[in-house]
């Protein structure tokens, strides 16, 4: 086994362009091994017109599809934009509580009328946009993910030189420069990848603090902790070597994900699912008969 050193490990860092959840943090790993085909109690349709999901007991329909890297990235920027206003407007109504004098009330419901104001028109667009509410629930599932691995400038060179590389494989962002890796195509290889970016990232992680427990520790308690770092570097190691198989990503070195399609689904009641299901097997049917009758023409 040829083994990464637990330094350079613990420097390398995931950098991301269009982020699938922009809140997950990264926690101690409950699993030690990669995951693979793992639908997290997700199942996708597989007999009805309508393209759904359902999790948990509830049931998601697709509502848009998002199909460019830069249509992907306006979209986070949409959506973190407009949960931004509606924790502004929560901050306001909170120090709108706490102040004394009617002045500053006033003033506070003032700043919150004109935020309610921006954050509903805001609302509105990405409602016409994208069929996404602050109102419901969502699924942004992604579709396909091109991954790039950041590459030193001799590295670039060497590739721009390569008769087979793409044009299109290699990326110039600022003074960095990428190359593609690997395409994820499809929802679920996506949902694996991500999981198992999640864990290797949080193993790396929980090596880095048990190393600072180790060097803050002596005697008994320091061998303790040394020889559960080993099996725990073993556990990474092994993994970070599944990843390259797996996608050519390791911990040591750094990359750029950019989400080419992904899809958003919202969540609905059972009246709503009967209703949407309904009009999707009838659009199924005209389709059908479209295509009948012009094949009767021929």
């Amino acid at each position: 086994m040829n083994k990464k050193s637990l330094s350079a490990i613990a420097i390398a860092s995931l950098a991301a362009a269009a982020l699938v959840h922009a809140n997950e943090e990264t926690a101690a790993p409950e699993a030690e091994q990669l995951s693979q085909n793992d639908n997290n109690n997700t199942m996708s349709n597989t007999t009805s017109k309508l393209d759904f999901i359902e999790q948990n007991g509830q049931k998601f329909i697709h509502v848009s599809t998002i199909g460019t890297v830069d249509a992907n990235r306006q979209f986070m920027q949409n959506v973190n934009l407009v949960n931004q206003q509606r924790r502004q407007i929560s901050i306001l109504d909170e120090a709108r509580k706490l102040v004394s004098t009617k002045e500053a009330q006033d003033a506070l419901a003032k700043e919150i009328e004109n935020a309610a104001k921006k954050l509903a028109e805001n609302n509105q667009t990405m409602a016409k946009s994208y069929g996404y509410s602050l109102d419901r629930k969502y699924i942004h599932a992604i579709v396909k993910t091109r991954v790039f691995i950041k590459l030193t400038d001799e590295e670039y060179k060497k590739a721009k030189d390569d008769p087979e590389t793409k044009p299109e494989d290699l990326l110039v962002k600022g003074d960095d420069k990428f190359r593609l890796i690997a395409v994820i195509p499809t929802v679920e290889a996506n949902n694996d990848f991500r999981r198992n970016v999640q864990l290797v990232q949080a193993q790396r992680n929980q090596l880095v603090q048990m190393k600072q427990a180790a060097d803050a520790s002596s005697g008994e308690q320091k061998a303790k902790i040394e020889e559960e770092m080993k099996k725990a570097e073993e556990v990474l190691v092994k993994n970070n070597e599944e990843m390259t198989k797996r996608y050519g990503f390791s911990l040591a070195r750094d990359y750029l994900m950019e989400v080419e399609e992904s899809k958003l689904y919202t969540q609905v009641n059972e009246e709503e699912f009967i209703k949407a299901e309904k009009a999707a097997e009838d659009a199924s049917l005209a389709a059908d008969a479209k295509a009948v009758i012009e094949e009767a023409k021929q």
